[in-house]
């Protein structure tokens, strides 16, 4: 009876993972063309064309600015402002195979400027399966009914459902990112038994995952030195050689791939990308002032949440000492934040940049959730007010907000008190009941946002938002 019952309980489980990773998929898939929009970034074109050139050419081409193609490098003068330029280096080719098969597949020529209804295909089963990959990893290391929130804020938070929509390699850093947190998992209950066949395929794992993420960008370098760092502070010697392996491994990858083509070119290509001119605040703009998913202003609430939880789970855990699963999500979101800040221009506000840290996004934000449910209703109204851009955005894509008035404006940032006055007069539980109301309100609003944004609504918002912030 009691195996008939576990097992019950496991479909259930299953089920209710199973109805998450299809609402993520749909609400990903959901007119995915309309936005981002299109005139936000020409990257999308880069990569297609990186992909399509080698796969028909076994040439990586594509449009590039860099004066380092001129005039030897230029292939032919484009549809774009910049010209194609043969062999294009500006980045590794692993990512753009996926855009690339599908416009080859849909075009007799490759240097057409691709449709979005093809390109962002791939993305959509990618960002699938990173929700699918977060489920996993977070059952594994965090309470069920936990992990199904996590779970459940990584598949409906517009942001995220955006971010994985757009054709950039940082969506590909993404599965690598979260596919290293699965393989770490396992080699930490897996070196304490010393299995040595396994930790021998762990290994393998983890270095053929640090190449491939430097094979998909630059910026993948985020993962192997996050893994090194895992294993310093873990006292794990023999991840650390494992890890220092990965990175090697995965530097000379990408440099048989340029010395493939033109290793002094791309030597050159890479000197002048990090000239860019970084700043001290580069953190600040882009978090907090120039929060965006790809270049037009979008401001998400549980993004600024989710920060204030990867804060607050830093100084938790450091209380003694970061053990656990907790050591990697913090890790990746530090390393990606210092490349940020020491690679990516002070004033360069593309929206990409940030995915890396995305993944782990939703466990912070599940960590003040959690933290608040437990009757904290002081944090109760303070998530609520950071989370009212939600409520915002989904008034303002369904045509709603203008008819906001003040009052009601007021009433709502009240309401997030009401668990607080609740439990002044004795009715803590109707309060935590009311909590769980509140967070289900802002998810759902998430949801409304994803199914009510369009072009015109996004064009809208950029035109109402810099009327009032320009002189």
């Amino acid at each position: 009876m009691l195996h008939v019952l576990s097992l019950i309980q496991k479909q259930k489980t299953l089920l209710i993972y199973g109805a998450i990773i299809a609402l993520a998929f749909f609400l990903r898939g959901y007119h995915y063309w309309e936005y981002p929009l299109a005139d936000e970034t020409a990257d999308e074109i880069a990569w297609t064309w990186l992909g399509s050139s080698l796969l028909e050419n076994g040439q990586p081409a594509s449009w590039s600015y860099y004066p380092q193609y001129q005039p030897e490098y230029i292939l032919q003068e484009g549809p774009l402002p910049a010209p194609i330029v043969q062999p294009a280096l500006d980045h590794p080719p692993l990512f753009s195979f996926l855009p690339g098969v599908v416009h080859s597949l849909t075009t007799s020529e490759w240097e057409v400027i691709p449709s979005r209804k093809v390109i962002r295909v791939p993305m959509i089963l990618l960002g699938t399966l990173a929700v699918l990959l977060f489920a996993y990893w977070s059952h594994m290391v965090l309470e069920k009914k936990w992990s199904m929130l996590a779970t459940l804020l990584y598949a409906t938070v517009p942001s995220f459902i955006f971010a994985s929509r757009l054709v950039v390699a940082e969506n590909l850093l993404v599965i690598w990112i979260l596919a290293a947190a699965i393989v770490l998992e396992k080699w930490r209950s897996t070196s304490q038994k010393k299995h040595s066949k396994q930790v021998t395929t762990l290994s393998i794992v983890l270095i053929i995952l640090s190449i491939a993420a430097v094979l998909t960008k630059i910026a993948g370098i985020i993962l192997p030195v996050s893994i090194c760092a895992y294993a310093l502070l873990s006292e794990d010697k023999k991840l650390l050689k494992v890890s220092i392996l990965g990175l090697m491994s995965a530097v000379i990858s990408l440099g048989a791939y340029a010395a493939l083509y033109n290793f002094p070119l791309f030597l050159s290509l890479q000197t002048d990308q990090a000239g860019r001119g970084i700043g001290l605040t580069t953190l600040y703009s882009r978090l907090f002032i120039q929060q965006n998913v790809v270049k037009y202003i979008y401001f998400d609430g549980w993004i600024i949440l989710s920060l204030f939880g990867f804060l607050f789970a830093l100084l938790k855990k450091e209380r003694t000492k970061i053990q656990g699963f907790w050591l990697f999500p913090i890790l990746i979101t530090v390393v990606s934040l210092g490349f940020i800040g020491m690679s990516v221009g002070e004033y360069t506000f593309h929206g990409w940049y940030n995915y890396t840290f995305y993944p782990f996004l939703p466990l912070f934000a599940t960590t003040l959730v959690k933290e608040a449910y437990h009757k904290k209703f002081i944090l109760v109204g303070l998530l609520w007010i950071l989370l009212l851009p939600s409520i915002k955005n989904a008034l303002f894509f369904t045509h709603s907000s203008f008819s906001l008035s003040n009052g009601f404006v007021r009433t709502l940032y009240l309401i997030g008190f009401v668990p607080l006055f609740l439990s002044s007069i004795r009715a803590s539980k109707k309060g935590q009941i009311v909590s769980v109301f509140l967070f289900a309100s802002i998810i759902i609003s998430g949801i409304i946002t994803v199914l009510a944004i369009d072009e015109t609504g996004m064009r809208i918002s950029q035109e109402t938002f810099y009327s009032f912030v320009k002189p």
